[in-house]
């Protein structure tokens, strides 16, 4: 995995279009390995629907997970919620 380098000392939120599910447990796992974004909600999209990884999408520390393809009511009730219970 390639480095990501991350120029905020506190980012809101995270865009990462991983190009596969691999990369993009790589990518959740090195995030919340650092401790200023272990409470940064993550929302995994993906088109990866197999229940070994979402189950290992929840253990890494996924805050929801969305599968494509989606609409944009069922995205927004995901960031509002993730952005609501981490303000709590």
């Amino acid at each position: 995995m390639n480095a990501v380098p991350i120029a905020v000392d506190s980012p809101g939120s995270f865009f990462h279009p991983g190009s596969s599910p691999k990369t993009e447990i790589e990518f959740l796992k090195a995030v919340r390995a650092d401790p200023r974004f272990e409470r940064l909600p993550f929302i995994m999209v993906t088109v990866e629907t197999k229940k070994a990884r979402v189950v290992e999408a929840l253990r890494s520390g996924v805050s929801d997970y969305v599968t494509k393809p989606f609409n944009q009511k069922v995205l927004k009730e995901k960031i509002d919620a993730a952005l609501a219970s981490n303000a709590a």
